[in-house]
């Protein structure tokens, strides 16, 4: 079954910034909401805030579940994103070729092709 998303990829940190962008707009359109001299207009801008502010937090949280899980798992991809064969962390016997942003499907038993990059 084809992801649709597979190609999507964003960094914690980019996670975290626009979770933090969502929380300032929300401070923003929540002042700005009191200051409104129509009562539907000042309900229509704090429902907004309000809006903004859980898609904020829902983004930092997921930014830091993110960060959480890739500090959980070291070996999953190489601390470098310089392209080359590194050991396959799924199969210490092989290794696999990071092309400098993912593991692509070459491989290699790790005997023969202890190969570094340069």
């Amino acid at each position: 079954m084809p992801k649709p998303f597979k190609k999507i990829r964003i960094s914690t940190k980019s996670e975290l910034l626009y979770g933090a962008l969502l929380l300032l707009l929300a401070l923003i359109a929540r002042s700005a909401a009191l200051s409104l001299p129509a009562s539907f207009l000042r309900d229509a801008a704090s429902m907004l805030s309000v809006v903004m502010l859980i898609g904020g937090v829902i983004v930092v949280v997921v930014g830091l579940w993110h960060a959480a899980n890739r500090a959980a798992s070291p070996g999953s991809m190489p601390a470098s994103s310089i392209a080359g064969w590194f050991p396959d962390p799924k199969d210490s016997t092989q290794l696999r070729f990071w092309d400098g942003r993912e593991w692509t499907g070459e491989t290699a038993r790790r005997e023969i092709a202890e190969i570094r990059p340069s």
